[in-house]
């Protein structure tokens, strides 16, 4: 399964489970605004993105992770901000790090009329072991009469930089995950925000057997247990089952106390749906028959 954290939060390991992957991106940096000059902003930097496999997770841990947030586009006469790095805690050791981050985009500094604006850097790349990591693609730089564009985050799912403006249009926003802000045209409009980071976490799911099923179109039926991680209480959770068709029946077991747990939504080709009542437990398992 998969399931994408877009807030700060903690995963908790459902019981059985001692492998994941990883993959966090950081966010974006703010565009440039301008002054009512020749040149507009330069774009912001796009949000490294680390893909990290892990070992010797413990089940029942907690792991904690934060999402960096955007940097603010530039108002007239300003720079942008440099956005937030993304950071996931291995604390059980394994085979990585202890702390997995993924770094943000730099600013895109503001259209001052006295030179071209430079782009804002992309997020370095992490050297760490047993990681893949891409750097962020730069912001563009401010150009005459128009703003750079900002930089895109890699990876596959990373966001796209925003368009710079042109004029009095303001730049951009990036996009989600980790997209560069826009950098504002010369005519003394802002620059686009930094789209904030991400992190996807995906998990083994576990086949059980075949049923002495068929379904409707004659396709024997199979049974397979799908970790469930990093769920929000109180709240509508949509995860990524990453099994090859519309599961026909689907059983929610939460782990531990809490509880709390009902289907919100009937499952499809891509997804199941969980509730979550406040004060529900996090974590357990989802048996699917498809």
């Amino acid at each position: 399964m998969q399931i994408i954290l877009s807030a700060n939060g903690s995963l908790v390991i459902p019981p059985g489970i001692t492998t994941a992957q990883v993959e966090l991106w950081g966010a974006g940096g703010g565009g440039g605004g301008s002054a009512n000059t020749t040149f507009g902003g330069a774009g912001g930097g796009g949000g490294a993105y680390l893909s990290a496999n892990l070992t010797g997770l413990v089940s029942g841990n907690s792991y904690a992770f934060n999402i960096g947030a955007g940097g603010a586009g530039g108002a007239n006469n300003a720079n942008g901000s440099n956005g937030g790095a993304t950071l996931f805690n291995n604390n059980s050791g394994g085979n990585t790090s202890t702390m997995l981050s993924a770094a943000a985009g730099l600013l895109g500094t503001w259209g001052s009329g006295n030179a071209q604006e430079v782009g804002g850097n992309g997020g370095a790349a992490n050297t760490a072991t047993g990681v893949t990591s891409f750097a962020g693609n730069n912001g563009a730089n401010g150009v005459a009469a128009a703003g750079g564009a900002g930089g895109a985050s890699l990876g596959t799912g990373g966001g796209v930089g925003g368009a710079g403006g042109a004029g009095a249009n303001n730049g951009a926003n990036g996009t989600a995950p980790g997209g560069g802000g826009g950098g504002a045209g010369n005519n003394g409009p802002v620059g686009g925000t930094g789209a904030n980071g991400q992190m996807r976490i995906t998990l083994p799911n576990q086949y059980i057997g075949d049923a002495p099923w068929q379904n409707l179109a004659g396709q024997r039926l199979r049974k397979v247990k799908i970790p469930l991680a990093g769920l929000t209480a109180n709240g509508n959770n949509t995860i990524i089952h990453q099994i090859p068709r519309t599961p026909f029946e689907v059983i929610y077991v939460p782990s531990g106390a809490g509880g709390g747990w009902s289907e919100w939504k009937a499952a499809d080709a891509t997804n199941i749906y969980l509730t979550i009542a406040s004060g529900g437990s996090v974590s357990g398992w989802a048996y699917c028959l498809y």
